[in-house]
């Protein structure tokens, strides 16, 4: 068969640059179709169809998980690992993280933008509209307390301007607000009961979603309460961004609320346990999600119980569905540890029950075969390899550690190791880490005669 040009090849491969063929994928592929441009044309077609609908599955994928990052960031990263998902992750979140100080700016220029469209204090319209008002009322009590006073010059005299106890107790207002459910995932809906139980009341008055420790003018969203006079129902949209939220009912010009609702927790609704197994030396971990969106790149990460910092995790698997359980290696370190659920990202949204490790470093001496001292060591509470981990043979009751016999540095947590026997006389073994000579363990003495 006549072999295709190099100028048929050239034009079908700037047409269809995506593709990325080289010439001699295209020859073969002309060639499959009999040198045939129109059908090689609609064969790259198809494929170009294809393998696009393939890429923008994948960017909407990973736009589902980085909401927050622009399509032009996501492609950049796809684009970057040639279109391979999973290895795109990392650099996403690497970028969500640069970009969190832009977004919360954002949001808070955003916030600001609501804030003004909310209707100004009562209290302030009242001052600027009665202020003359105000002001002849207070001129007309001190000349009719005067004229009071030159008619009865016996009379006590009382500061006209004094608030009785009856004014100053004005009744406050009341209300009540329930949220449900109390765990709900982002983009759902929430539905809030609320219930006036005393004070005057306004369609103006308005709900809002707040973080808990923030003032009453940091509001996420609000609603404006409606023409329910006492009581009523407002349903919201779950944030995006997981936490802990709460809602409360601020009367019509003002910004002190007479109300404040149950918490709610934005996330999935999963139960998460850890379950030990000390003679295989795993740990697994279980779960059960009983409510929430779909996760597909979920994840479980096995941290100290101390550990503040969600991206120190000693090791972790994915744990999207259908899965309900992975294992781990159990930590060598005793500790207090526990497992940590995450639908994407650093935010967990479920923590295990703690498992406790227990154990504690051992170094045992003794005589070994052809007049050798052997150490027995068992290391748990360090790594021997990255602490520099040594011992050394030291006659019994030497005071200076830099008057070793022998040593030896280790680099496995179970070693035995063996000395060449000294003179006859009492001996015992000092470990140390660090490469100092802070003695961490002393062995057990042991006598030597030479045979």
């Amino acid at each position: 068969m006549q072999q295709p040009s190099s100028k048929q090849i050239h034009s079908i491969q700037k047409e269809f640059p995506e593709l990325d063929l080289t010439q001699s994928v295209l020859a073969d592929v002309l060639q499959a179709n009999r040198n045939n441009k129109k059908k090689t044309v609609e064969v790259l077609r198809s494929m170009n169809t294809e393998m696009r609908n393939e890429k923008e599955l994948k960017i909407k994928e990973l736009q589902e998980q980085f909401s927050c990052l622009s399509r032009d960031i996501i492609v950049a990263a796809l684009e970057s690992v040639k279109w391979e998902v999973e290895e795109a992750i990392i650099p996403l979140f690497n970028k969500m993280q640069e970009k969190q100080p832009e977004i919360a700016a954002e949001q808070i220029k955003q916030r600001e933008i609501e804030q003004s469209k909310l209707p100004k204090p009562v209290e302030e319209v009242i001052v600027r509209q009665t202020t003359h008002a105000i002001e002849a009322e207070m001129r007309h009590m001190v000349l009719s307390q005067e004229n009071h006073f030159a008619a009865n010059p016996t009379a006590e005299k009382e500061n006209p301007f004094k608030v009785t106890e009856s004014q100053q107790t004005t009744p406050k207002e009341v209300a009540t607000i329930v949220a449900k459910p109390e765990i709900v995932d982002t983009g759902n809906p929430v539905t809030i009961e609320w219930e006036v139980l005393s004070g005057k009341t306004s369609p103006s008055d308005w709900i809002g979603l707040f973080a808990p420790d923030q003032p009453n003018k940091n509001y996420l969203t609000y609603e404006w309460r409606g023409a329910q006079e006492k009581k009523g129902t407002l349903t919201f949209t779950a944030p995006s961004t997981f936490g802990v939220y709460e809602f409360r009912y601020i009367p019509y010009g003002s910004y002190q609320h007479i109300a404040i609702s149950n918490k709610i927790k934005v996330g999935p609704n999963l139960d998460l346990t850890a379950v030990h197994d000390p003679v295989a030396k795993k740990i697994a971990a279980k779960w059960n999600i009983k409510s929430g969106n779909d996760y597909s790149r979920s994840w479980v990460g096995l941290f100290e119980k101390a550990e503040t910092n969600n991206k120190n995790f000693i090791s972790f698997q994915y744990a999207p569905k259908p899965y309900t359980e992975v294992t781990f290696d159990a930590p060598v370190k005793p500790g207090d540890y526990e497992f940590r659920f995450f639908a994407y990202s650093y935010v967990d949204v479920a923590r295990s029950n703690t498992i406790k490790i227990e154990g504690c470093d051992t170094l045992e001496a003794e005589i070994g075969p052809d007049n050798a001292i052997i150490a027995k060591v068992s290391i748990v509470t360090m790594d021997p390899y990255y602490d520099g981990i040594w011992i050394g043979l030291y006659t019994t009751g030497e005071a200076d550690n830099k008057n070793l016999k022998r040593y030896k540095y280790i680099t496995e947590r179970e070693t035995t190791i063996s000395f060449r026997a000294p003179d006859a006389g009492k001996y015992e073994v000092r470990l140390f880490a660090h490469k100092s000579y802070n003695v961490v363990l002393k062995s057990n003495s042991i006598e030597f005669t030479k045979a």
